[in-house]
């Protein structure tokens, strides 16, 4: 369960992930690739979620990555997680590193990485999923997070 996030959300982690940050509107979590020798680890495959106030629905935030031009945005359609209906969407850089910014934290999205955002609608509030992987092995890094996306619940 991540503490402090509201909805309420429960995940399981596989053995070899981590979580890195965690807040009350953002958390990540990561499947490490190597240390850097100085304690520090580079992932490789992670699993962003952030919890949209206001009113933006699901809609408005593929709309924003969509008026982004520093980002190609394809393969929009409709997508569920744990029940929760909404939008989903691959996102990649077409220039330079650029920020998508959350509510509590952001995501710099570099050159050679993909995303695959959902946005989807849980009681009445957005909750944003990001798969973030490398762009030459993204559909193998988005099934290496699919546990983690299987194993959501929201409460």
């Amino acid at each position: 369960m991540r503490r402090g996030f509201e909805p309420t959300l429960r995940l399981e982690l596989p053995a070899d992930w981590a979580s890195l940050h965690e807040g009350e509107a953002f958390f990540d979590v990561y499947r490490p690739l190597v240390g850097t020798g100085e304690g520090r680890l580079i992932r490789d495959v992670a699993v962003l979620v952030a919890r949209l106030d206001g009113d933006e629905a699901p809609g408005d935030v593929i709309d924003v990555l969509e008026a982004n031009p520093s980002l190609e945005v394809g393969g929009v359609g409709t997508a569920q997680l744990a029940g929760a209906e909404g939008l989903r969407a691959d996102v990649e850089v077409t220039g330079e590193s650029t920020v998508v910014s959350f509510p509590g934290g952001s995501l710099f999205v570099f050159p050679g990485r993909k995303l695959r955002v959902y946005a989807v609608d849980v009681d009445g509030r957005t909750v944003v999923l990001v798969v973030d992987a490398a762009a030459e092995r993204f559909e193998e890094d988005v099934e290496a997070a699919e546990p983690v996306l299987e194993s959501i619940d929201f409460s």
